[in-house]
């Protein structure tokens, strides 16, 4: 299903693509690149693959607003800050559409309760460094 909602916004006219992604505070390029992130994540999970070590393939531009403030950037071989493309990414990208459209959800929370019920998890090759809940609130 959201397969399909991601190939209908690609289908849309640019000015169309930019009113929704203004809902969402954002530039439409990068709303289409987190949606794509979203459906890859969730096909990954579909067929069993792992997640926590893996490198999307979709990578968002340095210049999404998520990025700016909350991520821990690197300088890539070209001397650019890069954005890593890997759990932590998916995670920020998440919570970031939650709080547009429910300010109020639990989605963080109940990450954070999974990392806790599973404390032998190394959150760190998924991208997360020890400061991550302060980074992505």
């Amino acid at each position: 299903m959201i397969g399909e909602v991601v190939n209908l916004y690609k289908l849309l006219n640019i000015k169309d693509s930019k009113q929704i992604a203004s809902n969402y505070a954002t530039y439409f390029v990068d709303l289409r690149k987190r949606l794509q992130l979203i459906v890859n994540v969730r096909n990954i999970s579909a067929h069993c693959a792992r997640l926590r070590n893996r490198i999307f393939i979709i990578r968002p531009r340095t210049e999404d607003v998520i990025f700016k403030t909350s991520y821990p950037q690197e300088i890539g071989g070209n001397g650019k800050l890069e954005v890593i493309s890997n759990f932590f990414t998916f995670t920020l990208i998440t919570n970031y559409l939650l709080q547009q459209i429910v300010s109020e959800n639990l989605w963080l929370k109940k990450l954070e309760e999974l990392f806790n019920e599973f404390p032998n998890v190394t959150k760190n090759i998924m991208g997360f460094c020890d400061d991550w809940k302060e980074k992505i609130k």
